[in-house]
């Protein structure tokens, strides 16, 4: 008798943990139109202060699908590397922004900035 009460207890329970594993937040459009803007405005910078601000704005849409963390971009691009087509590309971009912030004498080719752009929107097109 206390088995056919507890199997649909049980299986609300799975259905609920399956939900919440499978749960993938999704950018928003207004969050996706307005990080599409602010990354196809860096064109008219220099390269090293485009790729640096557009990935700013990608770093800043990520955030926008996890509001409650407080985290770092490194952390925010591994939450959702699995899911973009272009993940390596991410990560050395990710890789070269560091390496523009916090070396004096680093140069970004302006192709470097170019492909930034394109691919930072490629993946949040992906995420929305």
């Amino acid at each position: 008798m206390d088995i056919l009460w507890f199997t649909p207890l049980l299986l609300v329970i799975l259905g609920f943990i399956t939900w919440k594993l499978g749960h993938k937040p999704k950018l928003s459009k207004q969050n996706f139109y307005r990080a599409k803007d602010q990354i196809k405005r860096t064109g008219k910078l220099d390269s090293n202060h485009a790729l640096m601000d557009a990935h700013k704005a990608f770093i800043s849409a990520l955030q926008s699908l996890y509001p409650k963390s407080r985290t770092n971009g490194a952390t925010l691009i591994k939450r959702v590397a699995k899911r973009l087509p272009n993940e390596k590309v991410i990560w050395k971009l990710h890789r070269t922004r560091n390496l523009a912030a916090h070396q004096p004498n680093f140069n970004v080719y302006d192709k470097t900035a170019s492909q930034a752009r394109h691919e930072f929107i490629r993946a949040l097109k992906v995420l929305s």
